[in-house]
C-alpha cells in the first residue's frame, strides 16, 4: 500500500484584525491548504476526495485552532468525525506518544497489553524505541527504556 505525503500549510489571514492579542495570527477563522506531492501517490485520489466521511482539512482545520468540542470527541470517540486506527497502527503510535512526554511506569503496561492485544510481537514494540530515538532524542528513550522492559516482564540488569 502506498502512502500519500501531504503538504499541510494553514492559510493564516494576513490583515491585522485577525491577530490575536499577542500578535500572532487568529486562526479561528483560517483554512487548512492539502496539496498532494505531485511525486508519490499520483495514482490515488487526494483523502479528502476518497469514499470515506472524515473531511480531512477539516479535521486539521479544528485541531489547528484548538476546538475543544472537537478535542473531547477525539478523545472519547464520540462524534461525527471520529478519526480512527486499526488497533495495530495505533497502539505503537500511543507507546511512542507515552516515550516522548515521558509517561509514568503503569501507562506502559497498558500501552503493552494493548499492543499485544492488536497481534503486536515484542520485537515489534521494542523497535518503537528504536524508531523513535531520532526524533526525541536519546535521553527520552533512555528513560523510558526500563519502564518498557518492566511492563514486558524483562530483568535488564543495572537499569532502575
Amino acid at each position: 500500500m502506498k502512502t500519500l505525503p501531504l503538504a499541510v500549510s494553514p492559510r493564516v489571514p494576513t490583515s491585522p484584525a485577525s491577530t490575536g492579542v499577542d500578535g500572532s495570527p487568529d486562526l479561528r477563522d483560517a483554512t487548512v491548504c492539502c496539496r498532494v506531492d505531485p511525486g508519490f501517490g499520483h495514482d490515488r485520489p487526494p483523502p479528502w476526495e476518497s469514499e470515506s466521511a472524515l473531511d480531512y482539512p477539516e479535521v486539521l482545520r479544528r485541531l489547528a485552532i484548538n476546538d475543544e468540542h472537537f478535542a473531547e470527541e477525539c478523545v472519547t470517540g464520540t462524534g461525527a468525525e471520529a478519526v480512527e486506527l486499526e488497533p495495530r497502527t495505533l497502539t505503537p503510535v500511543r507507546l511512542a506518544a507515552l516515550m516522548a512526554v515521558g509517561g509514568a511506569e503503569p501507562s506502559y503496561e497498558i500501552a503493552t497489553d494493548a499492543a499485544f492485544r492488536a497481534a503486536a510481537s515484542t520485537a515489534e514494540t521494542v523497535a518503537v524505541p528504536v524508531g523513535i530515538v531520532s526524533v526525541v532524542g536519546l535521553p527520552s528513550v533512555v528513560a523510558a527504556a526500563p519502564y518498557l522492559a518492566m511492563a514486558l516482564e524483562c530483568h535488564i540488569e543495572g537499569a532502575r
